[in-house]
């Protein structure tokens, strides 16, 4: 049972993550491109810690003794979209 629960938060660590990762736009910089242009500012992102916050409520079901097997349906609003 605890192996299970590691699994599952390690998965919606990798997730949170990733969800963090896409959410600040972050691309790999381009090699060679713009050499004759001056600097530019690169766009406000969001903030990750922010997002992670806001996930929190998500994870209720892998909290200890708790009996969900699956996280409650009203659960990640902000992933809707």
């Amino acid at each position: 049972m605890a192996t299970k629960q590691r699994v599952t938060i390690v998965v919606a660590t990798i997730f949170v993550l990733t969800f963090c990762r896409v959410a600040t736009g972050q691309e790999p910089a381009a090699v060679g491109l713009g050499l004759g242009l001056g600097p530019s500012a690169e766009a406000p992102t969001a903030d990750c810690f922010t997002n992670l916050l806001n996930l929190s409520d998500c994870l209720t079901f892998v909290e200890a003794g708790s009996n969900l097997t699956k996280p409650v349906k009203a659960c990640c609003p902000e992933l809707a979209g």
